[in-house]
């Protein structure tokens, strides 16, 4: 499995919608892709979608069937450093 991002560009978002969009993605998550958790930077009406699957095109269809508009789309790293 790898990690992904997908950058969606959202005139008007909220935090409500974005969460609308986390359950859907959450409910649909499956084995070839699951949606892992989001970043919303409301000042620039952008929102950073975390995957964890096996290609880009399991993302792609999951975000799909969950109503996500994918601007960008790419394998991405997570680091999470321990103090």
């Amino acid at each position: 499995m790898r990690e992904f991002l997908v950058e969606r560009y959202w005139p008007g978002v909220t935090a409500a919608d974005v969460r609308g969009v986390e359950v859907q993605l959450t409910r649909m998550s499956g084995a070839d892709a699951t949606f892992l958790a989001s970043t919303l930077m409301l000042a620039d009406e952008v929102v950073f979608f975390e995957f964890q699957a096996v290609d880009d095109a399991a993302v792609l269809d999951l975000a799909r069937r969950a109503g996500l508009p994918c601007d960008r789309l790419v394998s991405a790293e997570r680091r999470v450093i321990d103090p």
